[in-house]
Order: C-alpha cells, then structure tokens, then sequence
C-alpha cells in the first residue's frame, strides 16, 4: 500500500483475493471531490468506478471483475492533494 499526503482513508479490500466482486471501504475526513479508478498491474486503466464531490463520511463500494482475468490490480482513490493504492488479487 502506498499512502501519500491525503485526509481520507483507503482500507484493503475484502475479500482479498476475490473471485469476481469485492468490497472497498473508504473514509472522508472532510467534504472531497473524490476519485476511484482500477488499474493493472502495468499501470493499465481497466475500470473508471466513479469521480464525484462526497460529504464526510464513510463509504463502502462493490466492485465487479467478473469479466477480467485473474491477476493482481490495483485501486486508486484520489483528490486534488493526492492518491491512495491498494493491491487487489482476482482468482476465479
């Protein structure tokens, strides 16, 4: 997990490794306009899951890979100061 300088909370996903949809848990500290993006392993944009301006709080998104092969990828959520990545392993 890379962290770099933001006011938000990016937790591992769960389950992890996953079959075909998992959950990511993320938390605001403040009102942000917030970024969610899949990536693989070579920096490859798979999925866009959304970009929108979020109040304080916590939140939990389902993402469904049922239709990409297995392999590792990794998820970015960001802000204007910056990202947070996690690493996501797909095993069908």
């Amino acid at each position: 997990i890379k962290n770099y300088t933001v006011d938000f909370e990016l937790l591992q996903n769960s389950p992890n490794p996953f079959v075909s949809s998992t959950n990511i848990n993320f938390s605001l500290h403040k009102e942000e306009n917030i970024i969610m993006d899949i990536f693989t392993l070579n920096g490859k944009l798979v999925k866009h899951i959304f970009q929108e301006t979020l109040p304080a709080g916590t939140y939990s998104v389902k993402i469904d890979m049922k239709d990409n092969p297995n392999g590792i990828y990794y998820c970015r959520l960001g802000n204007s100061k910056g990202f947070k990545i996690i690493k996501m392993i797909l095993m069908k």
